[in-house]
This record gives structure tokens, C-alpha cells and sequence, in this order.
């Protein structure tokens, strides 16, 4: 595996507040729609989508099949299913959805190993009518990057076995927010909070003296994960009352390498506290691939 760390570099500037400053980001659920390929000659698409209930910290993960054309879901479908998280095989199971949907409950629990506790059939998050399984596990507790390899095994009849599977490998990022406190010597203790929709953040850093937060994640610096990456997105939560980090403009950096001002968006509309979004693109990390000695690395 070519595995390396991104490390984050965020250097504030200009200490003043703007609290009606305009630009704000959104984002909505992870979601990854796989290119049309024709099943029992039918064009169909696999889309895989997740959404988090912050009541319960349950992660709901919908897998749904459907023709392309019509968006009408594919009956009988047969899914093998891995998960994988931090390389490691979460679990590898068969599961049914009559109406092409398969949606799993991801809970956390005490429990080590991964556990498929039950199958119910109801509506889901998203109104619509599915087979639900639930599974729990300690590892749920934390978001990050889940990988799914998914095998379509039978379609239109649970007995119409596929002569060859169609397999899909995917990935859905999961936001994880990990907080630091800081004892600054101005503004007493504060709670930075860094927001992660890949792995775990490690390396955190706050240098009160240059006002500059780093951060490092594990990523896998290979061209097939940048080609199934369509952005890296992290945030900065910083509170309102650390007036040293209430900046108007600040620069990032990747892995050394300066990002462009497009790439920072700030959303002063939370409340008590500022978020700073950075988005890095494809593009900008197959340049970042393609102009550093990443090939042959293993960390």
C-alpha cells in the first residue's frame, strides 16, 4: 500500500472579527453514485449515500441498485457486502432487498467485533421503503473513511443467480469531530475542534506565538484513491471567544504546499462558534500526486 500522512497547516492572520462576513459552505450526506453498467441487460446504477442522527450517533448507510433510465429499483436483489475501516475487514455478509435497497444501521456499542443483530423491514431516514439491518460495534463510534466492496449477486429473482457478479469498490467519508483544548495565554482555556471526514486526525499542534494549527491524517497516496476522491474536506471549529484565531484572511497549507484562497470558505453563522472549511479538489491533489515522490512509499 502507498501510504503517506497529509499534513495541515493553518497560519492565521489579520486579527480582526468580521462577524458578517458572507461566505459560508454547506454539505449534505456522503453519498457516491457508481458509473451505469448494464446488469442482466439492464442498465442499472448503484448508488451508496449515509447520514448520521446526531440523537442517537447511529450512522445509517443506504446501498441502493436501480435502473438508470427510469430510476426504479431493481426487485430481489442479492448485495455482498465488506466494509473495511483503517484497513482492517469490519465484516463480510450477504443481505436481501427485495426492492433494491439495502439500508444498514451502523450503532455503536461495547461490543469488539461487529455484530448483525437484526433485519427489519420499515421505512428509512429517507422515507422510503427498505430492508434495514442493524449493526453494532465499538468501531461505529467513530466517522472517518468506511470502504464497501459490494458484489451484486442475484437480480429480479432471488434465484437468478449472476454467472458473473458485478462488483463495485467505493468509498463514504463520515464526519468525526475531535476536540483540543488550549490553555492560550490571552484568552484562557479554549476548544478547537477539527471536523474530519477521513481517518482520524493525529499530530494535533496549536503555536500560540505564530497562531498556526497543524493537524496530519493518514491518507493513501496511490492514483486509484485519487481518482475515486472527488474532494478532501476538513474544518476548523474555533469559539468565538478566541479572539486570536477571529481572523479575516489565514493561509493552508498541504503537505507544504500552499493552497489556493479557493479552497477556504468560513461559516460565521453557528452560533458561538466559527467553522473554517478547506476543500481540496481532484485536481488539486493529482497535481500534489503527480508533482511529489509518492509512488513506491510505505509508511
Amino acid at each position: 500500500m502507498k501510504y503517506h500522512i497529509i499534513s495541515v497547516l493553518v497560519i492565521f492572520a489579520l486579527m480582526v472579527f468580521l462577524p458578517n462576513m458572507q461566505n459560508s459552505f454547506g454539505h449534505g450526506l456522503g453519498t457516491e453514485t457508481m458509473p451505469p453498467i448494464v446488469i442482466d441487460g439492464v442498465e442499472s446504477t448503484l448508488q451508496v449515500a449515509s447520514t448520521t442522527s446526531l440523537d442517537t450517533g447511529i450512522r445509517q448507510i443506504t446501498i441502493s441498485l436501480f435502473e438508470t433510465e427510469s430510476s426504479d429499483g431493481i426487485s430481489n436483489v442479492s448485495f455482498e457486502v465488506v466494509l473495511i475501516k483503517n484497513d482492517q475487514q469490519l465484516f463480510k455478509n450477504n443481505f436481501k432487498g427485495d426492492e433494491g435497497i439495502l439500508i444498514m444501521n451502523l450503532v455503536p456499542s461495547d461490543d469488539s467485533n461487529v455484530k448483525i443483530i437484526n433485519q427489519e423491514t420499515v421505512a428509512s431516514f429517507l422515507g422510503l421503503a427498505s430492508d434495514q439491518f442493524n449493526l453494532k460495534g465499538s468501531v461505529f463510534e467513530n466517522g472517518g473513511l468506511y470502504k464497501f466492496t459490494v458484489k451484486i449477486l442475484t437480480v429480479n429473482n432471488y434465484d437468478n443467480l449472476l454467472s458473473e457478479p458485478v462488483e463495485y469498490e467505493l468509498g463514504i467519508s463520515i464526519p468525526e469531530t475531535t476536540y483540543y483544548e488550549i490553555d492560550d495565554r490571552n484568552f484562557g482555556k479554549q476548544e478547537l475542534g477539527i471536523i474530519t471526514y477521513f481517518d482520524q486526525i493525529t499530530e494535533f499542534n496549536y503555536d500560540q506565538s505564530n497562531k498556526q494549527i497543524k493537524f496530519s491524517f493518514p491518507f493513501d497516496w496511490d492514483q486509484k484513491t485519487i481518482d475515486q476522491t472527488t474532494v478532501i474536506h476538513q474544518e476548523v471549529v474555533v469559539p468565538k471567544t478566541f479572539g486570536d484565531l477571529l481572523a479575516s484572511s489565514f493561509t493552508t497549507s498541504l503537505n507544504g504546499i500552499t493552497l489556493p484562497e479557493t479552497a477556504i470558505n468560513i461559516d460565521d453563522f453557528s452560533g458561538e462558534k466559527r467553522t473554517i472549511h478547506m476543500v481540496v479538489t481532484q485536481s488539486e491533489l493529482q497535481e500534489i500526486f503527480s508533482e511529489n515522490n509518492y509512488f513506491g512509499v510505505n509508511e
